[in-house]
């Protein structure tokens, strides 16, 4: 293990389409993930490019999942101050009215456990109106994520290339200390 260099992990995968997977399964996106680790910061980059035209209805990202964090917190969001992990569906307001929502924080309450995942850029990614960035999902999924595309039914060509960057650090300090 090489702690004062970075690690860099890079994993291609070919994603079917939902509609065709009874008819004719095919793969109709390659997905190329780039993870840089150094210390406790995970980067991580998406490339996706369109094998076939096609319509883009959703696409997800820098998902967590986990049963160890019991509360987050997403600055400039409609959602003030910490919130339990676990018991409702949250979500960070309305794209065009809280864009600013690119970050959220996760607690394990009592502890000095952090994570901070942080959306760093994406490109010829969309939201339809009303559609929040972040969402956190209740008990017994306890997941979070970013949406990047959501009910747009974006007429994507063969060829077409979308990406998105973003990272995730693990510190012992609270971020509200940056």
């Amino acid at each position: 293990m090489v702690v004062d260099k970075p690690i860099t992990l890079v994993t291609t995968n070919l994603v079917e389409a939902s509609n065709t997977h009874i008819s004719y399964p095919r793969k109709i996106v390659e997905e190329k993930v780039t993870y840089v680790v150094k210390g406790s910061e995970i980067k991580v980059k998406v490339e996706f490019q369109v094998k076939e035209p096609a319509y883009i209805i959703e696409y997800s990202g820098l998902q967590t999942n986990g049963q160890y964090y019991d509360q987050f917190s997403i600055p400039n969001s409609e959602i003030e101050g910490w919130q339990p992990i676990g018991t409702q569906t949250y979500r960070s307001g309305a794209h065009e009215q809280y864009g600013l929502s690119s970050q959220i924080m996760l607690n394990k309450e009592g502890s000095s456990d952090w994570l901070v995942v942080s959306l760093d850029g994406y490109k010829k990614m969309s939201l339809a109106d009303g559609v929040e960035m972040i969402q956190v999902m209740e008990a017994p999924v306890n997941k979070t994520y970013f949406r990047l595309l959501y009910d747009t039914s974006l007429m994507v060509e063969a060829g077409d290339v979308f990406w998105f960057k973003g990272s995730s650090s693990f510190t012992n300090s609270s971020p509200y200390n940056v």
